[in-house]
This record gives structure tokens, C-alpha cells and sequence, in this order.
């Protein structure tokens, strides 16, 4: 499970640079996937990251501290892509 810490870190860290950590932090499986491909990890099963923090495992502490405590499914008007956010 430290792939899926890595990357979720990884994906929290770009939204934090991009917007801020007081904002409303959405993301993508497309985000998911960079990161695994940007930090070079194999990962079979994407998907599997949000599911992970949403329902199974707490947040990693580098992103708990600032007070998220899980992933969500964001409102999306655009049905093609499932957009998740860090939930407060």
C-alpha cells in the first residue's frame, strides 16, 4: 500500500501547489495515472486509490494535518470522467 501513499501524495501536492490548500481539491484518475507515470511506479488497478482512502484507510498524515479525512466522489456536470475531491 505505500505505492498508493505515494501517489496520493503525489496528486495532493500538485492541487496544493495549483490551488491551495484552502480550496476545494478535485482530481482525476487521469491525475492518478501522471503521477504513477510521472514517479515512474507500477500500479495495476488505479481506481483503487480513491476507493482505498474513501472507505478502507485513513489519509496519510502528511494530508490528514491540514484536515481532510477521506476521499469523495466529487459533482461533476461532466459524466465522461468521475472527478473525486479531498473531503473535509
Amino acid at each position: 500500500m505505500s505505492k498508493y501513499k505515494t501517489v496520493i501524495e503525489r496528486v495532493f501536492e500538485d492541487e496544493v501547489e495549483a490551488n491551495g490548500v484552502n480550496r476545494e481539491l478535485r482530481f482525476t484518475l487521469d491525475d492518478l495515472e501522471e503521477a504513477i507515470k510521472t514517479m515512474g511506479l507500477e500500479v495495476r488497478c488505479a481506481p483503487d486509490i480513491p476507493y482505498m482512502y474513501g472507505a478502507k484507510r485513513p489519509l496519510p498524515e502528511s494530508i490528514a494535518g491540514h484536515g481532510y479525512t477521506g476521499i469523495e466522489v466529487a459533482e461533476n456536470g461532466d459524466e465522461a470522467q468521475v472527478m473525486y475531491k479531498f473531503a473535509r
